[in-house]
């Protein structure tokens, strides 16, 4: 990941976790992540952000460049 941008963080209490938009920038262009974090409500900004993040990388994990190893996932 080169760098992301996170945004529309809202809580959805009756699933007891966070959910964000998080643009992910790559050199061939930008990817859009629709990612959750089961963490409480009240949780510390950067306890979100780093949860948002690690879905974010897990689902990137899954696309086909990445786990044919035609590009390498490095996150910053």
């Amino acid at each position: 990941m080169n760098s992301s941008e996170i945004s529309n963080v809202t809580y959805c209490a009756s699933k007891g976790s966070y959910r964000a938009d998080i643009k992910v920038a790559r050199p061939d262009g930008e990817t859009w992540l629709l990612c959750t974090a089961s963490l409480s409500e009240g949780a510390p900004t950067e306890i979100v952000r780093q949860g948002l993040l690690q879905d974010a990388v897990r689902q990137m994990q899954y696309m086909p460049e990445i786990r044919s190893g035609r590009d390498t996932l490095i996150v910053k």
